[in-house]
């Protein structure tokens, strides 16, 4: 039976019974995936500047040809509300009028609290937002060199998260064309009606430019699994978080077991190699098929466990952004998020599983999540009988 509505909301202390199984990695899937975190914080002189930009397409090796994603994530450091949006360009040598269809996208308005002042409640309704839309309206029509720009406005320290999905088709003939992509900040009521110029500054990120483009925007992975082999089975979910090369995560399991799952791209602004540490803006798509080889019925307790310790997080006020994490996810039809600190775990749903489920007809949980904007903790996906 398929999942119609997840548990609620707070999350409970918890202790996992035992070490996670690490799967194999999530098979990279989907269009390009372009990533904008730097600068994280706008105002002052990095206001109407131009963010990210993916223009050189041969370059970049990552041509954004037809279909491709856009995540955003950026807080406003300055004392006025700033607009942050998309801007989009037909190349000059695109052969003829482009056509660019919005798809899937985060919303925003009355109601919906993103920009929030609150990064990690930004970053996770953003994605449940973005997985309970449709493709949006208007299409833009753009000739050869013309360029479209849409914003939202953020106030003074708020943070604004997204996930926006396009499809560039050319209008006359509907085959995938070419366009390039700007993630920008402005002043005006009106959007630039070109693209601004481009923030330079040197990262000082220790992991480097926390913005690129990539080859990819979803993760795939399908796991069968014997509820009935004997202890309780656990897997531990990509994504980690971003802070993977910090001792206190390592020494929990996570970095060094899943650095290569973290897909290099191009910033075509810094002209360097970057990884994008943590997958942002990539959803993960996991397809569980549970079956049970003994003839006792199992009740599975999927959970997400906060895996940081308190001692990674000692320097932090509690509840506040450094210790709590965020997390969203789609469970078959069900949408939701939760937000929890250090230890803590959110039981989210129960599966039965009869006697002799044969792995031909198993019990079946489909699930989406991310590694949402804020997030600044590991966080791990049990799935067992405990």
């Amino acid at each position: 039976m398929a999942i119609t509505a997840l548990d609620p909301c707070p999350t409970v202390p918890y202790t996992p019974p035992g070490p996670p199984v690490i799967p194999w990695l999530a098979l990279p899937q989907g269009s390009p995936l372009v990533l904008s975190n730097w600068p994280e914080y706008i105002g002052g002189p990095l206001t109407n500047r131009t963010m990210q930009q993916v223009t050189e397409i041969n370059r970049a090796g990552t041509p954004l040809v037809g279909s491709f994603r856009v995540y955003l994530h950026h807080f406003n450091a300055a004392a006025v509300q700033i607009q942050v949006g998309i801007g989009l360009r037909a190349p000059d040598f695109a052969a003829g009028p482009v056509q660019v269809r919005p798809g899937k996208a985060s919303r925003f308005g009355p109601g919906i609290p993103n920009p929030s002042p609150d990064s990690a409640l930004a970053g996770a309704v953003a994605f449940t937002t973005y997985l309970e839309s449709a493709p949006g309206e208007p299409v833009v029509v753009l000739e050869p060199g013309g360029f479209s720009a849409a914003g939202v406005w953020v106030a003074p320290g708020a943070t604004i998260s997204g996930y926006f999905d396009f499809q560039a088709q050319y209008a006359a003939t509907g085959a995938p064309a070419p366009v390039e992509a700007y993630v920008m900040n402005w002043t005006a009521d009106t959007p630039p009606s070109v693209p601004l110029p481009v923030v330079t500054t040197p990262p000082t990120s220790p992991t480097g430019p926390v913005r690129g483009v990539f080859r990819h925007r979803t993760r795939v992975l399908v796991i069968p699994q014997d509820v009935g082999s004997g202890p309780a089975q656990y897997i531990a979910a990509y994504p980690r978080g971003r802070w993977y090369t910090q001792p206190c995560c390592r020494s929990l399991g996570g970095g060094a077991t899943n650095i290569g799952d973290y897909e290099p791209g191009w910033s075509e602004i810094d002209a360097a190699t970057v990884y994008n540490n943590g997958n942002y803006g990539v959803d993960y798509r996991y397809l569980f098929r549970f079956f049970n080889s003994t003839p006792d019925r199992v009740n599975l307790t999927p959970r997400i466990y906060n895996r940081i310790a308190r001692a990674c997080t000692a320097n932090c006020a509690v509840g506040s952004w450094c210790e709590r994490n965020s997390f969203a996810l789609q469970a078959d039809r069900a949408v939701g998020y939760c937000l929890f600190g250090a230890e803590h775990s959110w039981h989210f749903a129960t599966l039965e599983v009869d006697g002799r489920t044969p792995a031909f007809a198993p019990v079946v949980l489909n699930l989406t999540t991310t590694t949402t904007g804020g997030s600044c903790a590991p966080v791990t996906l049990w799935i067992g009988a405990d």
